[in-house]
């Protein structure tokens, strides 16, 4: 399974993709999120165009339909930055943009794998 969750104006891991800076210090480029995930849910044999699962202050979630493999889910918050949603910010904003969002990423990372069924193991 996979659950990817970020914000539309985090500096440290930017939506378009593209070269991280902090400071004046590059840390190398980074595709665009939505090819990633597209990708992941190509290789999942996943549905091509996702559904809306949450849309919800400023947060959306979208889930790729896959047949007989894990789910692939994807949450855009708009206008946060690099934290932990719904969690106290440890970063200094001009280095991690704002904590903009009501969504609870602990909240969400439950429910979604308490939704996914895992073999039995001997």
């Amino acid at each position: 399974p996979l659950l990817y969750i970020t914000g539309t104006a985090d500096p440290l891991n930017p939506v378009e993709g593209g070269e991280i800076y902090i400071g004046r210090n590059s840390f190398g480029n980074k595709p665009a999120v939505l090819e990633m995930i597209a990708k992941w849910a190509d290789i999942h044999g996943c549905a091509a165009e996702p559904r809306v699962v949450y849309d919800k202050d400023g947060a959306r979630g979208l889930a790729y339909d896959c047949a007989d493999t894990p789910a692939v889910e994807f949450y855009l918050l708009n206008g946060h930055g690099h934290h932990w949603p719904g969690g106290r910010s440890h970063l200094p904003e001009r280095w991690a943009g704002k904590n903009a969002t009501k969504l609870s990423a602990t909240d969400v990372i439950w429910e979604f794998f308490k939704r996914i069924a895992m073999p039995a193991t001997d």
